[in-house]
């Protein structure tokens, strides 16, 4: 035969009740090869889901939705937060007649602080999104932001001492670098701690009210789906019936109007 000639075997299958082969013919390998193309153009696509509730279209997958902050607002917020403590730090030494005290110190010190903490809110927000405070992954979040929480404070304490150092030999001046950041790492590090549980407060707080506008919308989008699709079902089941009755009326006009009944079909013809 064919397979013979061509050196192949022809495509066998099981039998019942036993592990015996036995050849296809060739309905029943037309069958199997539409079986195959079948499941292959069911399988959806990876982005979707296989909807088994017998819709025509698949589910998408549940992508967790990720809320950054826009650098434009995170430099803003910064400038703005340096320009008003500078400020005060100056209202504060000339109230205190600290004649000594230079105002661009006082300007570099304080937009360094908020500056560098601008620096750090990406990667601040990028722990925030991918370790949450919610209920599922409470431990995990609180594994990943203890340790980041000191290495972000401290890593701003040596920030900082690193601008004074720099204000210091600009002006001739000698400056301890590392005593002097031990000192400001045991005034300040509870105030940095809170600058970045600050920062991770807010973004929660931004994410979930995002969140809940997002559900709010969904929300409203199912109600007005569930509108169209109540209005489609009963649209359905007023057609027939309104069909029906048009239908025989212009079938009772037939026999005493024929130009009426024409024009009542044109009419109808228009109107569907």
């Amino acid at each position: 035969d064919e397979h013979a000639m061509a050196g192949t075997a022809p495509p066998c299958g099981r039998t019942g009740g036993t592990n015996a082969m036995v050849p296809l013919d060739d309905e029943q390998r037309r069958n199997v090869a539409f079986l195959r193309l079948t499941v292959a153009s069911m399988k959806p696509p990876p982005d979707r889901l296989l909807n088994l509730d017998g819709a025509s279209a698949d589910v998408p997958l549940g992508v967790r939705p990720r809320y950054g902050v826009p650098w434009s607002l995170v430099l803003l917020v910064a400038t703005l937060l340096g320009f008003v403590s500078s400020m005060l730090a100056w209202q504060l030494t000339v109230r205190l007649e600290r004649t000594g005290t230079y105002f661009r110190w006082l300007v570099v010190l304080n937009v360094a602080y908020w500056y560098t903490w601008a620096a750090f809110t990406p990667a601040i927000v990028w722990l925030s999104q991918r370790f949450r405070f919610e209920r599922k992954g409470l431990i995990r979040a609180l594994a990943v932001h203890l340790p980041a929480v000191l290495l972000f404070s401290l890593a701003h304490i040596g920030a900082m001492q690193a601008a004074q150092w720099w204000l210091v030999t600009s002006e001739g001046g000698d400056f301890a670098w590392w005593s002097e950041a031990q000192r400001a790492a045991l005034l300040n590090l509870d105030w940095e701690m809170m600058t970045y549980w600050a920062i991770v407060g807010f973004w929660h707080a931004t994410a979930y009210y995002r969140m809940a506008q997002d559900r709010t919308l969904k929300a409203s989008r199912l109600e007005t789906q569930l509108a169209e699709a109540q209005l489609q079902a009963l649209q359905r089941q007023l057609h027939p019936h309104f069909l029906f009755n048009t239908l025989n009326a212009i079938s009772a006009l037939m026999h005493r109007d024929v130009e009426a009944a024409d024009q009542m079909l044109a009419r109808l013809s228009d109107l569907l």
